[in-house]
């Protein structure tokens, strides 16, 4: 508006900050390589709402999303947050960069949803709507709070695991939970889910603790003024953000997380036990056991796996299934309704993607959802298990809806498209109205892989051709050839939609 500066310019500085972002270093903790598998998840929020309501795209908006195509980086991440009234041409520009990218760049996250959620839980409308978007895809009002406290991963597939066994693990042979009784002498459905709760709230109350344990000791050694000098309330009221002290009343505002991950393999798990087990009785329970304990490579273990393979699975507009997803997806968030943070504020639940289903897969058995012991669990936390989806993608997301995560502030759901398809430029603004719909129907996430199985085949046998090629792992995007094997295998096995 005042001609200080060109487009051209703009477009260098934009382009210079996504550059440093692009050039951060690769992790070298062991829990970053296997659960992470990627830089230190920077994210730039784009679209959303101003603090009085209107839409917030403008020629920036455009503009960092022409440069994220043109860079083709794999950090930072973008977030493009969607509202009901978002302009078509910022729908369009952001797919297009999708497009262009084919590794998920902008990610879609229902800003309407996250605001309701914050509002909920007490932070004013206009702070509600000012939120953006920290590490993979979870959401924060800006400048309010120490966002980052993630206090545990609570694996639900490795809960069931032990408690099919009693509390002990069927991979190391150890005791790692408490005793919820023998699966075989459960008479109904409803015995086995209530071992699991109580499986749960007994691993959920030992993570809280732990935590507390160690908040004390941060409490006392742990200070972040620069950080601090950035969060609302902190210089006002004289404390540091690891003290709490920047609300007036914290129980306002979320600050601690538990990440719940898994629930989809769990649910469909369950969903086959109830089915095979209870409902039509073509299996006892110990049959069904020998066949997880042998990895299905029992004298029955191939016919059982085919079983627990064809049993419904979330992802289809299955409502058998979508319901125990939702189901199981509700434990954890219940727990919480009676648990505080030392500030008085609530836990939150996050489900963020991460490669936690690779690096959370390896200690889990064989499952009765028909998945091998130590194989990858569902990628991110909306998406059906790999291969699973028979339906297309319309029914993936009518099952999103009815599963319900609402609960969270995060959840991922991926969806991989060809190439091929977005030739027809009829095909994309498909996919912007597809978009839409979901999230007016109260989808929470979506994010898109545009590209092939046989180009991800060939980087995988060539790196050396394809060290540029980049793609959507959950939360996030990350080079294809840098990524582990089996995350690769993962990512190949996702099946390819339509529309």
């Amino acid at each position: 508006e005042e001609g200080r500066i060109t487009i051209e310019k703009a477009a260098d500085l934009v382009g210079g900050l996504i550059t440093l972002f692009g050039r951060r270093e690769q992790c070298a903790q062991v829990i970053m390589r296997e659960a992470i598998q990627t830089n230190k998840i920077s994210n730039i929020t784009l679209g959303g709402l101003t603090r009085g309501g209107g839409d917030a795209c403008n020629e920036l908006t455009a503009l960092f999303l022409h440069m994220v195509g043109l860079l083709r980086y794999a950090e930072p991440h973008f977030s493009f947050t969607w509202h009901d009234g978002i302009p078509r041409w910022a729908m369009r520009k952001a797919i297009d960069t999708n497009k262009v990218t084919g590794a998920g760049h902008p990610q879609f996250l229902n800003g309407d949803s996250v605001t309701a959620f914050f509002v909920e839980r007490g932070v004013p409308v206009e702070d509600a709507r000012d939120h953006a978007y920290l590490g993979c895809s979870y959401a924060h009002p800006k400048n309010q709070g120490y966002h980052c406290k993630a206090i545990s991963y609570v694996s639900l597939p490795l809960l069931l695991d032990i408690t099919l066994h009693n509390g002990v693990s069927p991979m190391t042979g150890k005791k790692i939970g408490i005793e919820t009784g023998d699966p075989r002498d459960f008479k109904t459905f409803d015995e086995l889910f209530a071992a699991l709760e109580k499986q749960v709230a007994f691993q959920l109350k030992a993570y809280i603790q732990r935590n507390l344990v160690a908040h004390r000791t941060e409490l006392n050694t742990w200070r972040v003024p620069l950080h601090s000098t950035f969060s609302t309330g902190c210089l006002e009221n004289g404390y540091d953000i690891m003290m709490g002290g920047q609300f007036a009343n914290p129980a306002d505002h979320p600050v601690w997380d538990v990440i719940d991950r898994g629930y989809i393999p769990a649910g469909d798990s369950l969903t086959a036990i109830k089915k095979l087990v209870y409902d039509e009785k073509k299996l006892t329970m110990d049959e069904l056991l020998e066949a997880l304990d042998s990895n299905f490579d029992s004298e029955r273990g191939n016919e059982i796996r085919r079983m627990c393979l064809n049993a419904p699975k979330y992802g289809n507009d299955i409502d058998e299934a979508d319901k125990m997803v939702r189901t199981v997806g509700k434990i954890i968030p219940q727990l919480l309704e009676s648990e505080k943070t030392p500030f008085g504020s609530k836990y939150t639940v996050i489900r963020q993607g991460l490669t936690w289903h690779y690096f959370g897969g390896k200690g889990v058995g064989a499952s009765p959802d028909g998945r091998q012991a130590g194989k990858p669990l569902a990628d991110a936390s909306l998406s059906p298990t790999q291969g699973a989806d028979k339906n297309g993608p319309t029914a993936v997301c009518n099952s999103a809806i009815k599963a319900d995560f609402k609960d969270a502030r995060v959840a991922v759901l991926n969806q991989k498209f060809p190439r091929a398809l977005f030739e027809n430029s009829e095909f994309a603004e498909r996919v912007i109205d597809f978009t839409e719909t979901f999230m007016r129907n109260g989808g929470t996430h979506i994010q898109y892989n545009i590209l092939d199985a046989d180009t991800l085949r060939k980087a995988r046998e060539n790196p050396e051709q394809y060290r540029d090629l980049i793609v959507r792992v959950a939360g996030y995007s990350a080079y294809f050839v840098l990524l582990a094997p089996e995350v690769q295998d993962e990512i190949i096995a996702r099946t390819e939609q339509t529309l």
